[in-house]
């Protein structure tokens, strides 16, 4: 598939993502693009200078999606209407794949669910045609304090699932940072 750009949110700045599947390894950019809104004033505006960063590679999926935070105190009726639940608060390993299913199973219309764990990690669940759910984690290569953001790994496994392609054939996915 090579290397793919996916819409999504990292604090405003795009962020790359390893990713490989048994036949095949590449790379995705997610930013940060504010969809065009009957009311923009909703939407943050995307920092810089407002131009879509140029990108020469092949397009092989776009995706846009609306991202709610799973533990927030405010607006908590958007979760209802969420493509992605994404929770901030680490927990440990076993506890964050029990978390992603319980997200999934309480709103129903969400695809992917993502709950970052204490090892550096991320755990993301991805609903599939039959509601059975599948869980991978992600990791992190760059700094050793550097931790995995569930943001960028729910985008890309949204827009991973919403091209057509199953969340089964990937093997790993990894948020790439700078040193």
């Amino acid at each position: 598939m090579g290397d793919m750009v996916f819409g999504g949110c990292f604090d405003g700045r795009p962020v790359r993502m390893m990713w490989r599947t048994g036949a095949a390894a590449g790379s995705v950019v997610i930013r940060c693009d504010p969809p065009d809104a009957p009311a923009p004033e909703l939407f943050r505006r995307v920092p810089g200078d407002g131009r879509r960063p140029r990108w020469d590679g092949p397009l092989v999926s776009c995706d846009t999606h609306l991202w709610v935070a799973a533990d927030a105190t405010r607006r908590t009726e958007l979760r209802e209407h969420a493509d992605v639940l994404v929770a901030r608060m680490p927990v440990p390993l076993s506890a964050a794949g029990r978390r992603v299913r319980a997200l999934l199973a309480a709103y129903p219309g969400c695809l992917v669910a993502a709950v970052p764990d204490v090892g550096r990690g991320c755990v993301a669940g991805v609903r599939d045609r039959t509601g059975a759910v599948g869980c991978l984690r992600a990791t992190v290569r760059g700094p050793a304090a550097a931790l995995v953001h569930p943001q960028p790994v729910a985008s890309v496994l949204h827009a991973w699932v919403a091209s057509g392609a199953s969340c089964r054939s990937l093997r790993s996915l990894a948020l790439v940072l700078r040193r």
